[in-house]
């Protein structure tokens, strides 16, 4: 299996999509299988083949567990006090 470069980190990600994404970058740049994931958090291929591909549906302790087990973590960032988002104001 070809192994690819690493996503950069710290990664941002605002959806389902993007996270699934780094999912998927960060196995194969570790050199793992979709069924070598499947294995080691007890769900299907498909289950990782769905979280690679933005499902919006997919469990997330599981997702935290696939995280884990590919020694990534998830740190949040308050965007308002990052000045990335502009604070809406109630009528």
């Amino acid at each position: 299996m070809n192994k690819r470069a690493l996503p950069h980190f710290p990664a941002s990600f605002f959806g389902t999509k993007e996270l699934g994404c780094l999912i998927r970058n960060t196995r194969k740049a570790r050199g793992m299988k979709q069924s070598d994931l499947a294995i080691q958090t007890n769900t299907s291929r498909c289950f990782i083949s769905e979280v690679e591909n933005g499902k919006e549906t997919a469990q997330v302790g599981k997702i935290f567990l696939l995280l884990r087990l590919l020694d990534l973590g998830v740190q949040l960032v308050d965007l308002r006090q990052a000045g990335e988002v502009k604070k809406t104001e109630h009528a």
